[in-house]
């Protein structure tokens, strides 16, 4: 292979994307353990690969704050070309990330070739593609570790991994003490938010019923959501017939939420961030997934139940990846309210029989 010296890794936005390229990392600096490794990251994912050994340094890519607009990403260009990098391995499809890497003269640039941004590119990738579909749909721990086999890097796992800092230990047990959380009591969460679109939300009284029937089984219930998403977790938490350790209104950062989710004994979820923060713990986690293909997630199943009900919403294809339900009336939504809270529950009594965690 190649030496690298300097390799920067341009990281995917979305929170749990980003929990799923922690496999390429690692297998970057088992593949080229002398070289340093930086990730250039959104603030809202940076807080994934502090504390990672597979990581040197962390630039965070403020672009819609103190980097922002086109003065703001020629500023970061120039930070970047100080690093005078040999390699940058870009896992978003967007022209501006293929566009920085060439400003800041990274010498190898790969990524995969989309809406001709190949130019851009040293080397283009071409996604299979299924005629004149879509691409082939796979998971995207395999999607982002394809940019290192393309450089003849060896594959050995797809795990994913995560690790806690000091500030999110504080913040996680500042928040778990204000519940009244001792030490010791098994930890539940349901991650009740999905930041892409209310399409992947599951029903209040859904997650409301399984957090009571979890509580009647001696576990604490943590309701997890995001900036924004308070008049979902107050929904659901309205329903409840218990009161959860952490609820609506107290939204952690991410290094707390790394903490809290390493203390759980298990996660309902949407297919969201937190089902990969937890599951990157070793967290048994029951997803709840309707109007998105599984395929692209597929990570971590032994310890995962994806939950599921197939429907016809013709004239649309199921799933359809629509971050809004396109359909009206009794078929609205279908795809995530059929799935009944009984099938969540026993999911998560399976998993932790199976997977036991302590505190």
């Amino acid at each position: 292979m190649e030496p690298f010296e300097r390799i920067l890794v341009r990281a995917p936005n979305p929170l749990g994307d980003a929990v799923m390229a922690t496999p390429l990392l690692r297998c970057l600096r088992r593949s080229w353990p002398r070289a340093r490794i930086t990730v250039l990251a959104m603030p809202s994912g940076a807080e994934a690969y502090r504390g990672l050994e597979t990581v040197d340094r962390v630039e965070v890519y403020r672009r819609h704050g103190g980097d922002a607009g086109p003065g703001g990403f020629l500023r970061v260009a120039r930070r970047l070309r100080a690093e005078r990098f040999d390699l940058a391995l870009l896992c978003p499809n967007s022209h501006s990330s293929a566009l920085l890497a060439l400003l800041a003269g990274a010498r190898r640039r790969v990524g995969w070739s989309y809406n001709g941004r190949g130019p851009l590119l040293t080397d283009a990738l071409r996604p299979e593609k299924a005629g004149f579909a879509k691409r082939v749909a796979r998971p995207m721990t395999s999607y982002y570790l394809d940019l290192a086999r393309h450089l003849g890097a060896e594959v050995t796992d797809e795990r994913t991994e995560l690790r806690t800092t000091p500030d999110g230990e504080e913040e996680a047990l500042r928040a778990l003490a204000a519940g009244g959380w001792r030490e010791g009591e098994p930890l539940a969460a349901l991650a009740v938010g999905a930041s892409f679109g209310p399409s992947k939300l599951w029903t209040a009284e859904g997650f409301a019923r399984t957090g009571d029937a979890l509580a009647a089984k001696g576990l604490r219930v943590a309701v997890l959501h995001g900036p924004g998403e308070e008049p979902v977790a107050r929904a659901v938490q309205e329903r409840m017939g218990t009161s959860p350790v952490v609820g609506a209104g107290t939204v952690l950062g991410l290094a707390g939420l790394k903490s809290l989710s390493a203390r759980l004994s298990v996660i309902v979820t949407t297919d969201t961030g937190p089902r990969h923060v937890a599951s990157a713990f070793g967290v048994p986690a029951v997803v709840v997934m309707g109007p998105t293909d599984p395929v692209f997630t597929n990570c971590n199943l032994e310890r995962t139940v994806v939950l599921r009900k197939e429907v016809d919403c013709t004239p649309y294809r199921w799933p359809c990846h629509e971050k809004a339900c396109p359909l009206e009336n009794a078929r609205f939504h279908q795809c995530m309210t059929r799935i009944p809270f009984e099938r969540a529950v026993a999911a998560a009594e399976d998993l932790m029989g199976r997977f036991p965690r302590g505190s």
